[in-house]
């Protein structure tokens, strides 16, 4: 009787330890293990480690050289060296089963891995270190409707997510 209790209390403290462990919403295999509070997510198709939560709002949005200089100066779970992504490894991140998040008082569009990058915001594209040919402008990605890639002039501001 005493060994049974043991191992069912044995197995839901596995569960539970298992259950702070999660797999985003991706393909099967896309990420690594991971938990809540992690601030990098590794991806496991592409090899790259990913900033999960760069900041937001209007503070979190930098010129193109500015989010340059943010991601080198970068330092997150003993990893340095961080930099913009090319516009191919952002669109590596675009979920295509887009989902809906409320914000601001109504249901946003995010085509952004809710269980990877829960809470980030969308309502700017993103850069990417792809200038476009001609020069002045680099493609971004748009995490709201799904990647569309534009033109971003560098002196706009948008957010940067950095990679690994």
């Amino acid at each position: 009787m005493r060994r049974t209790r043991v191992r069912a209390t044995v197995g839901a403290m596995a569960v539970a330890a298992m259950a702070s462990l999660a797999r985003a919403d991706a393909p099967t295999g896309q990420y690594g293990l991971f938990s809540s509070s992690d601030t990098t997510i590794w991806d496991t198709k592409t090899n790259l480690v990913w900033e999960r939560r760069p900041p937001s709002g209007p503070g979190g949005q930098y010129k193109f050289q500015d989010a340059a200089t943010r991601c080198q100066g970068l330092s997150l779970n003993g990893f340095s060296n961080w930099r913009v992504p090319s516009y191919k490894e952002l669109l590596t991140l675009v979920d295509e089963n887009p989902h809906f998040e409320y914000e601001n008082g109504g249901l946003v569009p995010h085509a952004l891995d809710p269980g990877a990058f829960l809470g980030n915001g969308v309502d700017q594209p993103y850069w990417t270190s792809s200038m476009s040919p001609g020069g002045g402008s680099a493609y971004d990605v748009d995490f709201q409707h799904g990647g569309r890639a534009f033109q971003a002039s560098t002196s706009q501001t948008l957010y940067v997510r950095c990679v690994h």
